[in-house]
């Protein structure tokens, strides 16, 4: 078989004298030392082709070959997180983390990854002059965020902070983003860290006028209906259902300014709705309160 390391010249190994039953197979291992100081990277172990005798000819068989990644000897744990949901035009603080293992050898320096935000969902930035760092890098970049030249020390950790601007246009939903590989000067290689952001341009609110009422009475209830989207949103809808715990029973017909179509008595039903751009709606319907 071919050097175990082709790149420094070490020697090569050898299997002779081996034998094998019709339709059968067989393994054997060993184990590889890697020098001190060895590169990092990838290294492939390749064998020749393999040859023995079958009644009386010699035949030979298709060579083989496996690569395996010499790595710094250190250890890290990468991850990152949004501050919590926003909204189209609103905010968020992004935090990446790292954490060094407490068995690790040495300091972990030149640290650093991308992270194209953009990509996760199109049009948003990082605020320019909003990071905080730990890890006492750079953050640069605003679609595409560039860190590069952290350090860490032996089981410590660290956190670099922007904060994103979402674009008005944004649809809603949960968006996925995914940075590249957290790599250091000795060439190691961390994992990538990942996060779900949601976006939502509606809110919902509900609040009784009447607070406390008496049992066998009429409170009014109201739903208000935000809309912080630059655009009018369309085909609201909700359902409530007031029969549990609550026991409530509509009483009349709701003053709504929010169109649409809204029905029932213990189970209610908006569909159709419209709220405003940047603006709000309102229904309001009296409940019958249980005795």
């Amino acid at each position: 078989m071919s050097r175990i390391f082709p790149s420094t010249g070490a020697e090569s190994i050898r299997f002779t004298g081996g034998s094998l039953a019709a339709s059968a197979s067989c393994t054997f291992s060993f184990d590889i030392t890697i020098p001190s100081g060895y590169p990092t990277g990838a290294e492939t172990f390749s064998s020749d082709e393999p040859t023995g005798t079958i009644s009386g000819a010699t035949l030979s068989g298709a060579p083989t070959s496996a690569t395996f990644t010499v790595g710094s000897g250190q250890s890290a744990s990468f991850s990152k997180s949004f501050s919590g949901d926003t909204s189209p035009g609103g905010t968020v603080d992004l935090t990446f983390e790292i954490t060094a293992a407490g068995d690790n050898t040495a300091a972990m320096t030149g640290l650093a990854f991308t992270d194209d935000v953009n990509a996760m969902l199109s049009g948003v930035t990082g605020q320019s002059g909003t990071a905080t760092d730990t890890c006492g890098g750079t953050l640069t970049g605003s679609s595409t965020l560039s860190y590069s030249g952290g350090s860490l020390a032996v089981g410590a950790s660290c956190a670099i902070t922007v904060t994103l601007d979402i674009p008005a246009a944004a649809a809603s939903g949960t968006y996925t983003n995914t940075t590249s590989e957290l790599t250091d000067t000795a060439g190691g290689t961390y994992g990538t860290a990942s996060s779900s952001l949601s976006v939502s341009s509606i809110a919902i609110g509900l609040e009784f006028t009447d607070d406390p009422v008496i049992a066998g009475a009429v409170a009014t209830l109201v739903f208000t209906l935000e809309n912080q989207s630059a655009f009018a949103a369309t085909s609201a809808s909700f359902t409530y259902n007031m029969s549990s715990p609550s026991g409530l029973v509509s009483n009349g017909t709701p003053a709504s300014s929010c169109g649409g179509s809204f029905s029932g008595t213990t189970f209610l039903v908006l569909s159709g709705g419209t709220i405003p751009a940047s603006g709000s709606c309102t229904i309001m319907i009296d409940v019958d309160v249980s005795p």
